[in-house]
């Protein structure tokens, strides 16, 4: 029976529903990185090293040169000379509770390793498949083969794959500037305590623990493609990227050129899973190409090639103990990650989120960790698919495991014993975090009846009456804040009652245009099929973080803790209190204007909402050509006591009207 009061709709947030934008890609209308061409375009294709570590002695290129239809050869003299700079990949994250600070800030240890990578390799190639030169043809296949006859002369070096091996005594240097090969070696805990805990435990397990490298394999291979406009100097790449602000700054700063003179534009793209939320060396060429040649230049990866150039994920080794009463409760946890960053460190988040979610959903009194990050000759690792919580998450579910056995406990009720109580509440866990809420023992308990968890031994002898094998296993999974913690929202009614979400979030797959017209249309009284996002194009999108860390429908206010909310929500709301502002000036029976004002929508339209009839933005409006200017919102306003984070710079935005300065920032 609905119990809902007469003439109130369902919601449409958990509804079941066709998603808006797959009749647009099932049908063929998407529009990936291949999808754009123009007239003129070239076609790129790389050099890239046989060798994980040599030394380039010479590249000869004028065999490919001579071919009729090539365009251009680039090396690393090129971009050099042409200005270009190493890819700034920032690795070390923020923490995930001050953003101004650097994650590291707690730990003993040195400052963590940092080094631009060159889109060509200069010098050195530090892994099997580095890009060495670019070549430049009239057609794909035109370019591929002349990049086979591009002679490079290497000296083959010693290499290191394996990262324990990379840090024992006497291992080859991948770069001469991080010693040992250690680009990060820090600690955390007080290492005493914990040592006293395990001297008195009852019982203790140790366990090694490997997450193989993987290699990204979206349905999409990387691609793309730059266009250069002479008269204006504008560079555009268009390219499947997790976030296309990112993309664009990172470009601007390696080019050399100012951020307004970088478009950056991601279209539909065909997976990602954290590694797209950085930038690759081919990204960067082929707008270096287009702004020589003054022609579109288009890469397409093959898949094959992709495998050996595209940032991979995982390759963690682990020691972890854990220390245990005799009643099976945790007394202390020792864990040493041993992460492989590949040839240069592009990104160390996750392992700042091994460490941040080690203990998850469990009381763990005392821990010491450690984290080392290992460089060798492999291709760069970056955040993949969970980015070290799911390694984190492992290591603490299987070392429960084998204490149950040892000690006589069923896994459920070792797990129950050391959930964190709902008493216990906000709890603050060993690595820093603060639960607010959450019933984890009601979560698994429910969890547990509906796996059928005490009813599967009857069906465990039942699969092995009938020759099968049954297993079941149990596991507690608990997220992390992380993640940029600011988004970039802008609303706007226009006519005939359409309303235009406009985000910094980058959907590849997860169906943002179906999610966040749910959200929109609940707050604001209207359909889904209604609203219509955009994003993905830094043209229209100023400001964004992108997506990843699960953050695209949550929104994180810049303050001492985390409000998780919506990401569209506030803004929804705060444009639904301007509606009835309006609509309470109207009962005052203030007169209507003679004619329409910039910036306010004063004409009802069909479709609209009553409470968003009437509606009168005072926004600086950002849409003409007949559209009715709607009310131009931004995210919330930062307190003027709380700077914001370097990192962050250009991410707030107060209200409509402030205009860009020089830095992306929006000033008065």
């Amino acid at each position: 029976m609905d119990d809902r009061p007469k003439g109130r709709r369902a919601p449409f947030i958990g509804r079941p529903m066709p998603r808006l934008e797959d009749r647009r890609l099932i049908t063929g209308q998407g529009r990936y990185t291949d999808d754009f061409s123009y007239p003129g375009e070239a076609h790129a294709a790389f050099v890239r090293s046989p060798h994980p570590h040599a030394r380039l002695l010479g590249i000869d290129a004028a065999p490919a040169r001579r071919m009729a239809g090539v365009l251009a050869v680039l090396t690393a003299e090129d971009y050099a000379a042409a200005g270009g700079r190493g890819i700034g990949h920032f690795a070390v994250p923020a923490d995930a509770h001050d953003v101004k600070k650097p994650f590291t800030h707690e730990w003993s240890g040195p400052p963590a390793f940092e080094t631009a990578q060159l889109p060509l390799a200069s010098g050195k190639v530090r892994f099997v498949g580095e890009p060495v030169a670019m070549v430049v043809a009239q057609s794909a296949a035109l370019a591929r083969e002349a990049a086979e006859r591009v002679a490079v002369r290497y000296e083959a070096l010693p290499a290191v794959t394996d990262v324990r091996a990379a840090i024992a005594p006497g291992a080859p240097l991948v770069h001469d500037a991080a010693p040992r090969n250690l680009a990060l070696d820090i600690s955390i805990g007080d290492a005493d305590a914990v040592a006293a805990a395990f001297a008195r435990a009852h019982m203790v397990i140790e366990h090694r623990f490997r997450s193989q490298r993987i290699v990204n394999a979206q349905m999409e291979p990387r691609g793309a493609l730059g266009l250069y406009d002479e008269a204006s100097g504008l560079i555009t790449v268009v390219s499947g990227n997790q976030s296309a602000v990112k993309l664009k700054n990172t470009l601007a700063d390696c080019l050399g050129v100012e951020r307004e003179k970088i478009r950056a534009i991601t279209p539909d793209v065909g997976g990602g899973f954290g590694l797209r939320m950085n930038v690759h060396p081919e990204q960067v060429m082929v707008a270096v190409a287009a702004r020589a040649l003054k022609r579109p230049t288009k890469w397409l990866g093959e898949r094959c090639e992709c495998f050996l150039s595209d940032f991979q994920g995982r390759d963690l080794v682990t020691d972890a103990r854990l220390a245990l009463d005799a009643q099976g409760r945790i007394l202390a946890m020792a864990v040493e990650h041993i992460g492989g960053l590949g040839a240069y460190p592009v990104s160390y988040v996750w392992l700042s989120n091994a460490y941040r979610v080690m203990p998850t959903v469990y009381d763990v009194p005392l821990a010491r960790l450690g984290l080392r990050g290992v460089l060798t000759n492999t291709a760069p690792t970056a955040p993949f698919r969970g980015a070290g919580r799911p390694e984190a998450t492992l290591v603490i579910e299987r070392l429960l495991d084998i204490a149950a056995r040892r000690l006589g406990l069923e896994r459920a009720e070792i797990r129950r014993r050391n959930l964190v109580r709902r008493k216990q509440l906000p709890y603050r866990s060993v690595t820093g975090l603060t639960y607010d809420s959450g019933d984890f023992r009601g979560n698994m308990a429910r969890a547990l009846e509906l796996a059928g968890w005490k009813e599967f031994p009857a069906r465990r002898r039942d699969a092995r009456k009938r020759g099968l094998l049954a297993g079941i296993g149990i596991s507690n999974y608990v997220e992390s804040p992380v993640g940029m913690p600011a988004e970039y929202v802008r609303l706007a009614v226009q006519a005939g009652g359409t309303v235009e979400v406009v985000a910094g979030t980058q959907s590849t797959g997860q169906g943002h245009e179906t999610s966040f017209a749910q959200v929109v249309a609940d707050q604001l009284g209207v359909t889904p099929e209604q609203v219509r996002l955009v994003r993905g194009d830094t043209r229209i999108v100023p400001n964004g973080g992108g997506t990843h860390s699960d953050r695209s429908m949550r929104l994180r206010r810049l303050r001492r803790r985390f409000f998780p909310r919506a990401a569209i929500q506030s803004p929804a709301r705060y444009l639904r209190r301007r509606a009835r502002d309006g609509e309470r000036a109207r009962a005052r029976a203030r007169p209507a204007p003679a004619a329409r004002q910039r910036g306010e929508f004063l004409r009802a339209h069909p479709g609209l909402s009553d409470r968003l009839r009437g509606l009168r933005g005072r926004g600086r409006p950002r849409h003409r050509r007949g559209r009715a200017h709607a009310l131009c919102l931004g995210r919330r306003r930062r307190p003027r006591h709380q700077p914001a984070h370097p990192a962050w710079a250009g991410a707030w935005r107060h209200r409509a009207g402030r205009r860009p300065g020089p830095d992306g920032d929006h000033r008065a």
